[in-house]
């Protein structure tokens, strides 16, 4: 295809959430179903459609935004239209931050530090919205919970039994989101390889409101306290190695 073509073809084909929705989700609406809908567009405009250009005066990351939200705008219509809205969840979220490369695409993600691929809360602190019927709407909640909540959480919503061998790494956000806390654990993140980001081979385990950073390639260790400093600017090891030591533990468990 050239250029041109090729981005009517995307637009048409993948962007277009309505038709999308009307193809997979109409034939089951009597029906459960599970539609997991990836936008490119976080990313960087790399096809974007000429309707959007210029939306913005933030340049191609801003109409690039805007784009998405066209997106799931239309893919919340049709939902609703098919009266499908009333019983359905809806999660959004990303598997990692914002680009943070130094060029015209970078995020800024201030006062975070680092981006996608890194360490930091940059790399793994991401949006998260959720919809379901009978939801308090508008409310938020800083109870830190992961991806892999996502599944248990799902179960839960649809009435079927857990199956915690399978997400022995997740718990349902439900009684997070009723009762706005969670339950007492601690959170895990691999990385152990380099990154085209810039991110280090590194796991990470955050308990509470202390993170530990451990890379593989020198074995050092770095701890944080997000509640007293979220841009992670300053180690805490030399302060609290009692708590390096807990947690560092924990980790290698």
């Amino acid at each position: 295809f050239k250029l041109t073509l090729l981005e009517e073809y995307i637009f048409k084909y993948c962007l277009n959430a309505k038709k999308l929705a009307f193809k997979i989700v109409n034939p089951a609406k009597d029906n459960p179903f599970f539609l997991y809908y990836g936008l490119h567009e976080p990313h960087v405009p790399r096809a974007p459609h000429s309707r959007f250009v210029g939306s913005t005066s933030m340049g191609p990351r801003g109409d690039a935004v805007v784009e998405a939200d066209w997106c799931v705008g239309q893919l919340m219509a049709e939902l609703k239209e098919l009266g499908l809205l009333e019983n359905t969840m809806v999660i959004f979220t990303s598997d990692n931050g914002g680009v943070t490369s130094g060029d015209a695409y970078s995020s800024s993600l201030l006062p975070l530090r680092g981006g996608k691929g890194r360490q930091w809360e940059g790399g793994i602190r991401v949006p998260l919205l959720v919809q379901y019927p009978n939801c308090p709407f508008g409310i938020t909640c800083d109870v830190p919970v992961i991806g892999t909540d996502f599944y248990p959480t799902i179960l839960d919503f649809a009435g079927l039994s857990l199956q915690p061998e399978q997400h022995k790494d997740g718990v349902s956000l439900l009684p997070v989101v009723n009762a706005g806390k969670g339950p007492e654990r601690a959170l895990f993140w691999h990385y152990p390889h380099y990154g085209n980001q810039g991110g280090e081979p590194s796991s990470i385990i955050r308990k509470g409101d202390w993170k530990l950073i451990y890379y593989y390639e020198d074995f050092r260790c770095e701890l944080y306290n997000l509640a007293i400093d979220i841009s992670e600017s300053e180690p805490l090891n030399i302060q609290y190695p009692e708590k390096v030591k807990e947690l560092k533990t924990l980790l290698d468990a």
